[in-house]
């Protein structure tokens, strides 16, 4: 055995050690000639030539004087960067550089650390290095502490990214064919500052869950920060929002699109008119206005609140005047001049009232009026009817919640007459009446004779007898 598995070389035995005077075995010489070989062919030589077999473990020690890698596989020294097929070294143990800005150009290597740190407050240009002395997967961080931005351009002097001050690029090399290779780029624009939510040093771009974007600020239109130390969080808007002075609110124009464009608010006086669509808003002479305008056709949709009273208006006018479709009090109050459509109903365009939907939404509050409907119908032909010519008939009908009243007039051609002991006069009521029996009135033409009837599900039934006669009439009230 030529080591003991801990890295101690053992002696052959037997025959070591030799005795003087005595004749050495070929034998014993020979198999400690072949256990330094193992052990030797078991060691590293110095020139390189013996392949690892397995983990060496450095018990706390270093490898020194390391040369920088030049290819994937190469060890990597301290304070240098390499990169292989899966990615690259980014720690800052790999090296910093911190560089005062002069107004001058830096220029990165290969061998150039992987952090770059620009202090100072002058302008500042960084060339990439050769992307053919790297290797895919190289990665460099340049962070701008300085005042002015910093600008950097690949080997081959084309402007890749400006860096503004505060903010940091991080790359990564994906292809290094040429001298200029290709950059994947990581840019942090925004850093959050100690007691503040968000500081932004330029342009932002934020992406709504729903899929909108919203762009700060635009070309035409800057979104300036407000006067004093006025918030858009629950405050008023005392200052100005891109104007010159603090009484005037910047808004914008109601398009085809929805934005708005090109109108003010104003804090007293008249709204500034624009032309097209717009939303303006003023106070005076007592009055809170806002309100969406068309200035093409000179019609929009005011919001009053008329001072003391506190009563908001809503309404429709044109250049001569205001016509007001609803208004609502301090109280609560609301006032409509036409009708309401509840549940969901277009609103009639006929009359004053109230429009319930085609089918009814009930509700099991007992104090809420859930249904409301009138019209006519037209009473079918009952059994307990003996009928003289040709039948005709009709009805109207009333429902007030869960209450209906019905009214019903049978003219034939000749004469009609009413059978009395429960017999039928009519099976299809406009609305089925509960199981409970309800009650009503039947008459003759001359009004001289009067029955009662009955009502239960969708039968009407007559509890007296009407003789021959031109017409009968019948009404009733009952439950659905």
């Amino acid at each position: 055995m030529a080591r003991n598995g801990s890295g101690t070389y053992v002696v052959y035995t037997p025959g070591n050690p030799v005795v003087t005077g005595t004749t050495i075995s070929s034998t014993a010489f020979n198999n400690t000639i072949n256990d330094i070989a193992t052990a030797l062919t078991g060691s590293i030589s110095a020139d390189g030539q013996t392949p690892i077999t397995a983990n060496i473990p450095m018990n706390s020690h270093k490898l020194t004087g390391l040369a920088a890698p030049t290819v994937a596989g190469d060890a990597l020294s301290y304070g240098g960067v390499v990169a292989g097929s899966t990615g690259a070294f980014t720690s800052s143990a790999l090296g910093t550089q911190v560089i005062a800005t002069n107004g001058g150009t830096t220029t990165l290597t290969s061998t150039s650390p992987y952090y770059t740190v620009f202090t100072g407050t002058f302008v500042q240009t960084l060339v990439l290095p050769d992307a053919t002395t790297l290797t895919v997967g190289q990665q460099y961080g340049i962070d701008n502490d300085g005042s002015l931005a910093i600008t950097v351009k690949t080997n081959g002097g084309a402007t890749l990214w400006t860096i503004a001050s505060g903010c940091d690029l991080y790359l990564t090399l994906t292809a290094q064919a040429t001298a200029v290779g290709t950059w994947e780029t990581d840019y942090q624009g925004a850093q959050l500052a100690t007691g503040k939510t968000l500081v932004v040093n330029n342009s932002v771009t934020v992406n709504g869950t729903d899929g909108t974007t919203m762009t700060l600020p635009a070309v035409s239109g800057t979104l300036a920060t407000l006067a004093g130390s006025e918030t858009l969080t629950n405050k008023a808007l005392n200052g100005s929002l891109g104007a010159t002075t603090p009484s005037t609110v910047v808004a914008t124009t109601i398009g085809a699109s929805g934005l708005v464009t090109g109108a003010s608010f104003q804090a007293t006086g008249n709204a500034i008119s624009a032309t097209g669509d717009s939303l303006e808003g003023f106070v005076a002479a007592s009055q809170a206005f806002v309100g969406a305008i068309n200035r093409t056709s000179g019609n929009y949709l005011p919001l009053i609140n008329t001072g003391s009273t506190h009563t908001w208006r809503v309404g429709v006018t044109t250049t001569g005047g205001i016509t007001y479709t609803a208004q609502m009090n301090a109280n609560g109050g609301l006032q409509v001049p036409n009708t309401v459509g509840v549940g969901g109903a277009t609103p009639s365009t006929s009359g004053a009232g109230i429009t319930f939907p085609a089918t009814q939404s009930a509700s099991t509050d007992a104090n809420t009026l859930d249904d409301y409907e009138e019209g006519g119908w037209t009473p079918n032909q009952g059994a307990g009817l003996t009928v003289v010519g040709a039948f005709s008939s009709s009805g109207t009908y009333t429902k007030i919640g869960r209450v209906v009243t019905v009214t019903a007039y049978y003219r034939p051609g000749t004469s009609v007459a009413v059978a009395g002991n429960g017999l039928a006069m009519s099976t299809n009521l406009p609305f089925s009446a509960a199981s409970v029996y309800s009650t009503g009135t039947v008459t003759n033409d001359a009004q001289s004779v009067t029955s009662g009837c009955l009502i239960a599900n969708v039968t009407v039934l007559s509890t007296g007898v009407i003789a021959a006669t031109p017409n009968v009439y019948w009404s009733a009230t009952y439950t659905v």
